[in-house]
Order: structure tokens, then sequence, then C-alpha cells
């Protein structure tokens, strides 16, 4: 039996956050979750119920955002695309034991952007990164990405 790798390319940024930025996160955009599924009320109702955020990324391993891959910082993803109508998604990279996680707008072919997307720059984009992962006290190492995932 032979292994396969399949890539995803895209532009974005690794992501890492302190859960007590997250929380922050989450609770500063309420007014995007609170309309969205199940999932996301749930994940709001456990930061309204809690003091300490401490674990919300291992309790939230497998929420599932749209097209993203599960994980929390899925969340971070939709609240991005729910507010400017560009489709970025959250992936995790399988490489190892300690996968890295990114944001990313991902690569696509030239009929599946959607108007906005087609007009973007990269200053444009490197602007909502920055203003995203600024907002979650994250550092934003924007660059073209790939990432494997092996099968």
């Amino acid at each position: 039996m032979s292994m396969q790798t399949d890539c995803i390319y895209g532009f974005g940024s690794p992501i890492h956050v302190a859960d007590e930025n997250l929380a922050k996160f989450i609770k500063g955009h309420r007014e995007v979750l609170e309309f969205c599924g199940e999932d996301e009320k749930k994940l709001l109702a456990y930061v309204d119920e809690r003091d300490c955020y401490d674990g919300i990324s291992e309790d939230f391993f497998d929420y599932q955002a749209d097209d993203s891959d599960s994980g929390i910082y899925g969340i971070v993803a939709k609240v991005m695309e729910q507010q400017t109508g560009i489709g970025f998604e959250y992936r995790r990279e399988s490489d190892g034991d300690d996968p890295e996680e990114y944001i990313l707008l991902p690569e696509r072919l030239p009929w599946q952007y959607n108007p906005q997307e087609r007009n973007l720059t990269c200053e444009q984009v490197t602007e909502i990164f920055q203003k995203y992962f600024a907002e979650l006290e994250c550092k934003c190492e924007l660059d073209y990405q790939r990432l494997e995932y092996f099968g």
C-alpha cells in the first residue's frame, strides 16, 4: 500500500493563540456567531459560563467550521469570512505529532473566487490578517503556504 500526499496552497499565517485571547475574540464577535449553527452557540455558552478559559482549545478540538479542518481556530476563519466576505479557511498540516495550524486564503481556480476575492490585492489581504491577528494578540507571519496531508 502506498502513501499519497495531498497539498493545500494559499496565502496565510500559522496561528497560535492563548486560550484567554481566543475566548475574548469569541465574545467580541458574538454578533457574528449568534446567527451561525449549533456548534457556535455551544461555544458562546461555554465562554459565557466560565471565568477561566484554559483548555478551550482541547474542549473544542472537534469544532468544524464549513470547509475548514476541525479545530477551534476554525472559529477565527469563520469570523474573518463572515465579516469580510472573503473565503478564509483554517487548516492543520498533518506533519508529525505536533502539526502546525494556519489561517489561509486558499488558492482556487479563477471562477471559484467571489467578485470581492477577485479584486483583492496582497496589501488588502495583509491588512485583514494583521487586524484579526492583532486582536488575537497573535504573531502574524504571512507568506505563501504549502500544507501537506498524508494519506
